[in-house]
């Protein structure tokens, strides 16, 4: 089968493959296809000839080599690509990939044939249409587990494309990589997707949504992968803009989702107090405690070079012995850098990473930066004050050798 790669020809390749499935026809009427197939190749009547044969999937899976199956598939997917224009080529190309889709029996071939022709159709406009044929196929065929990794980093495969996909089409991809990696419970890069997502919509696009209930509750399924995913993901997650996406602002006072984002609200300030008090159903609120203590660890350490553990303790609500335990986690998840000063009871800080850039922060920032203006102010008088000190002493000495 192989061998048919060897001849130099279109014309020649095409009549050699039919040929080939001619000899391994299954039935009757599959030979009878592929015998038509030998004289259109002949003829080079190569649209004719792929449509004949996608029509015929029982004959293209013939073969129970799994490599001359994959070939059979390859070989086509580069006619259509290099003897078939337009539209039409379009049209074949989908026609060529949902036949591989068709059944479910020899998924795994069926998976690697899909994303072969994928990769072959990197100029195709179709393209986007294939790989969410090949996804949907892999979470029908419970096969996710095989391109998770693909899916995990699906930002930097679509960058690559020749072909940008649209927002719309953007939008689809995230959750269409959200849905695959919750199946297999990638629940990391599953929660990543998901905040892409929500991050394509603004206002405008909101206003004009079709599915809007979808998307809040999208926004809603976001807010609970947040509050739940262990601050050290935030290693490979960004859960800090999620406040400032317009499609989770909007379930602020929403009838089914408004409680929702005042947890997140809460959470994001680091008020152990009012998220124990809080009763929100579907949410983990073990889990949540201890991201909100973490994140209250940060907010503290942003604001204060040294930190008490009595204030450490009240603030967490635990006790005093559970300080330093509290303090390890927070430099473990990479969110604090700071030294333990047992002899003192204090935490000295160096470095405080808050997760959520709030109105605290903001406010935090405005004070840094306006004291750092103020220095500069300074810096530069004195400056300017040695600079015409220095210009007063070289006008005398110059006034002294004259004289």
């Amino acid at each position: 089968m192989s061998s048919i790669v060897n001849l130099s020809t279109p014309d020649q390749n095409a009549t050699k493959l039919a040929k080939f499935l001619s000899e391994n026809a299954p039935n009757a009427a599959a030979k009878s296809v592929a015998d038509e197939c030998i004289a259109l190749g002949e003829q080079s009547q190569f649209s004719t000839f792929v449509s004949k044969l996608v029509s015929t999937p029982d004959l293209l899976f013939a073969s129970e080599n799994d490599r001359d199956v994959e070939g059979i598939f390859s070989w086509l997917g580069s006619l259509i690509v290099g003897e078939v224009n337009g539209s039409e080529s379009n049209t074949l190309s989908m026609e060529l990939c949902s036949t591989v889709a068709q059944q479910t029996d020899r998924s795994p071939l069926r998976l690697r044939i899909l994303t072969s022709l994928f990769n072959l159709l990197n100029r195709s406009q179709v393209r986007f249409q294939v790989f969410t044929l090949l996804v949907n196929y892999a979470v029908k065929t419970e096969n996710v587990a095989s391109i998770s990794s693909y899916l995990a980093n699906i930002d930097v495969h679509v960058n690559s494309w020749r072909t940008a996909p649209t927002t719309s089409e953007l939008q689809q991809l995230y959750l269409l990589t959200f849905t695959a990696l919750s199946s297999v419970n990638e629940t990391t890069s599953a929660q990543s997707s998901l905040l892409k997502y929500l991050a394509t919509f603004d206002q405008t696009s909101l206003s004009s949504a079709a599915n809007l209930d979808s998307i809040k509750a999208h926004a809603a399924t976001a807010i609970v992968g947040t509050i739940e995913a262990p601050l050290e993901d935030t290693r490979r997650i960004d859960h800090s803009g999620i406040l400032t996406y317009p499609a989770v602002q909007q379930l602020k006072g929403d009838a089914k989702y408004g409680s929702m984002y005042n947890l997140l609200e809460v959470y994001s300030n680091g008020d152990v107090q009012k998220f124990q008090a809080a009763n929100v159903e579907g949410v983990d609120k073990v889990k949540g405690m201890e991201n909100v203590r973490l994140l209250r660890i940060c907010v503290l350490a942003s604001s204060a070079r040294e930190l008490k553990y009595a204030d450490i303790a009240k603030a967490l609500e635990v006790d005093e012995k559970e300080v330093e335990k509290w303090v390890v986690k927070a430099v473990t998840a990479d969110l604090l850098e700071a030294q333990i000063d047992q002899l003192r009871n204090v935490i000295v800080v160096e470095r405080a990473a808050p997760r959520f850039f709030n109105d605290q922060q903001w406010n935090d920032l405005n004070k840094k930066l306006h004291g750092w203006r103020d220095n500069v102010k300074e810096l530069l008088s004195v400056v300017r004050g040695a600079k015409e000190q220095r210009a007063i002493l070289t006008a005398k000495r110059g006034a002294a050798k004259k004289a």
